[in-house]
């Protein structure tokens, strides 16, 4: 059996989707599959999915829309991706897979298949939701429309018995499962070497 290569391409807004993608890809090269992790927002020529034998392409959300890049790539490589030969994976870091999983993967991912034109084929796609991290400890670095942005975010997130939400306003609140990642990088491993 051939080694197998993924390529990893994500577009991350405060990093948190970064970090999982290494992480998969870690995962991933366990198992003694090659990886390519790019941050498409930096990369000026990321590969094609012909080079790959599976491709994963993940995002951070904020205000409801994906980073372009990841968006663009997909666009770009639709016909590749719906080859049922490639494993595509999908995910994406939102608040909103904290507060409402399901409607962030119809959301965010579904209607992302739809408008390619990218059949939703659980033979050769997987696709999650995961919760991302709000940072409110590095007030410096945050720009005040992000920052009122991820504020606006935690007004959504649920309240404890005393009435308060559930989110440190001045720490970091890191909503990612980690459990669930791995789950989702088994998922696509175990298609891929299939």
């Amino acid at each position: 059996m051939s080694e197998k290569k993924v390529f990893i391409g994500f577009g991350t807004r405060f990093g948190a989707t970064e970090e999982i993608s290494h992480r998969i890809a870690e995962l991933l090269e366990n198992s003694g599959i090659t990886t390519q992790v790019e941050n498409l927002r930096k990369s000026k020529n990321p590969p094609s999915p012909q080079e790959f034998d599976g491709v994963i392409i993940a995002s951070g959300m904020k205000i409801s829309k994906w980073t372009k890049e990841p968006k663009k790539y997909i666009k770009k490589y639709s016909e590749m991706l719906k080859n049922p030969n490639k494993i595509f994976g999908m995910f994406v870091c939102s608040i909103l897979a904290v507060q409402d999983y399901e409607q962030a993967k119809e959301d965010y991912l579904q209607k992302t298949l739809e408008k390619y034109n990218i059949p939703d084929d659980k033979n050769h796609i997987v696709y999650d939701a995961f919760g991302g991290v709000m940072d409110f400890s590095k007030e410096t670095n945050l720009r005040l429309f992000d920052k009122r942005a991820l504020q606006m975010a935690a007004m959504g997130m649920e309240k404890d018995s005393e009435g308060k939400f559930q989110y440190d306003p001045n720490g970091k609140n890191d909503f990612r499962d980690w459990g669930k990642i791995t789950e989702f990088a088994t998922k696509f491993k175990d298609m891929l070497l299939r």
